[in-house]
């Protein structure tokens, strides 16, 4: 097997989409466990979760970008990025066309 099946440990790796889509639904499984918490503890984990989404989100446009650009560079063409992402070429155009800093 391949390094990135197995760890040292002789366990086997998720792959980047399965620990992806269980973050995802770890994050839905906090939402619905707000509702369990009194409402002090529930508006303090509100914010909390807030917060690191904030983050995430801000962080999501570069990275969407860069992925982008590195389709690009890989030959893909607007339209072909489009297509499989199931977005407007000119959605597309826009990501590529912001500076990292926007």
């Amino acid at each position: 097997m391949s390094d990135d099946s197995v760890d040292g440990g002789g366990e086997a790796r998720d792959h980047p989409q399965e620990r992806l889509a269980r973050l995802v639904n770890l994050l839905a499984d906090g939402l619905d466990e707000l509702g369990h918490l009194g409402p002090i503890p529930r508006a303090g984990a509100a914010e909390q979760l807030a917060t690191v989404a904030r983050e995430v989100i801000g962080g999501l446009a570069a990275v969407r970008r860069e992925a982008f650009r590195e389709a690009r560079a890989d030959g893909l063409t607007l339209t072909q990025i489009a297509d499989q992402l199931g977005v407007s070429v000119q959605a597309v155009s826009q990501v590529l066309r912001k500076r990292p800093d926007d």
